[in-house]
């Protein structure tokens, strides 16, 4: 097997954390042990949890609304999508995939030698799913269509209805629609599984993003139950068995879920009322107001280069975002709405400061 190095995490590894400030991150911020409310008996190492520890199992389904017999715990969502490409797809299969998206979904369907077909996602029509475009890139030949709700890297929510229709479209095609949910918890509000809109639905989740729990690794994967063993067995091959104290800890934290998500919540709402206020300032940016979720994803002055704007706020500014063009979209930055919100300020008067210099640098009207 071959397979390229996904570009967006190799950077992200090397350059995370490495500014004084940091507005790359998706994520809200990592909690503590002591945050959690961690007691010695919830750092138990072994126990019995071969397929799952039944305990999480449990709050999974209570908390969406799932079986347990269609939850597949997995090492976070980037497992899960690895173990859903090595069930799913063969060489010469078709995916139907959205653009912009994360790179590590096109990354793994090319992986398994799938033809990746793109689903636009323009920004002139909101970043929404264009579903007279959906119609026409669809076929037969479509194994999985993909997309991600909340939208990354834009925070755009499909809602109810128009799921409903991208649901009926890939069934009548035979293909399964593929979801990763990752960032829905923190949509502006409540949202349901899409895994409960139809039979032909498979959902990626996890603690990452919403939770601040990126630390424990802990995702799951809803699906059919005849494809619930599949994963199974393959999990057998991955990694045999997962780690029984990241879940033992995870039991810990659905205890607190809702707290944890209200805190996010705040924090998010938060950084996005001083985006908004920051963009009214700022005429010569673009962008489509994210409904949630830890991401933004403006526009820059038209014609600016975006590698171009982050090594200038990096080795000038001390402060890191992250280039559209890891999400295949040229003259667009990636903003995080997770950080602590007097550092977003300070964030972006430094990235107003940036783009200022580039203005005059390359004369910009």
């Amino acid at each position: 097997m071959t397979f390229d190095k996904i570009q967006y995490l190799e950077w992200a590894k090397r350059n995370q954390g490495t500014t004084g400030l940091d507005l790359s991150s998706s994520a809200v911020p990592s909690l503590t042990a002591e945050e959690l409310g961690l007691a010695p008996g919830d750092l138990e190492l072994t126990g019995r949890n071969f397929f799952g520890l039944e305990a999480l199992l449990e709050q999974v389904s209570k908390r969406y609304g799932v079986p347990t017999k269609n939850i597949v715990l997995t090492h976070g969502a980037s497992n899960a999508m690895y173990m859903l490409g090595a069930t799913l797809l063969s060489p010469g299969e078709e995916v139907l995939l959205e653009m912009p998206n994360y790179e590590p979904m096109y990354r793994v369907a090319r992986m398994f030698g799938a033809e990746v077909k793109v689903l636009d996602r323009p920004f002139e029509k909101g970043w929404q799913v264009d579903l007279e475009a959906l119609g026409r890139r669809i076929s037969r030949n479509t194994r999985v269509a993909i997309l991600t709700n909340l939208h990354n890297p834009t925070g755009v929510m499909t809602g109810p209805e128009k799921l409903k229709t991208v649901v009926q479209v890939t069934r009548d095609h035979g293909a399964h629609l593929m979801v990763n949910e990752t960032y829905l918890d923190l949509a502006a509000e409540p949202q349901k599984s899409a895994f409960l809109s139809g039979d032909n639905v498979i959902v990626v989740g996890s603690l990452t993003k919403s939770y601040g729990l990126g630390g424990l690794r802990i995702g799951w994967i809803f699906c059919p139950e005849e494809l619930t063993d599949r994963l199974r067995a393959f999990q057998s091959y991955c990694v045999g068995v997962n780690a029984f104290v990241t879940e033992k800890i995870a039991v810990k934290a659905f205890e607190k879920l809702d707290a944890l998500r209200e805190k996010g919540r705040k924090i998010t709402q938060r950084n996005l009322t001083v985006f908004r206020e920051w963009m009214s300032g700022r005429p010569e940016m673009k962008w489509v107001e994210p409904d949630g979720g830890t991401v933004c994803f403006p526009r820059l002055p038209l014609g600016m280069d975006s590698w171009e704007m982050v090594r200038l706020l990096r080795e000038k500014h001390d402060t890191l975002v992250t280039p559209g063009d890891f999400f295949w979209m040229k003259g667009f930055i990636r903003i995080g709405l997770g950080t602590d919100p007097e550092k977003l300020v300070v964030g972006l008067e430094r990235l107003g400061q940036a783009i200022d210099e580039l203005k005059k640098r390359r004369g910009f009207a």
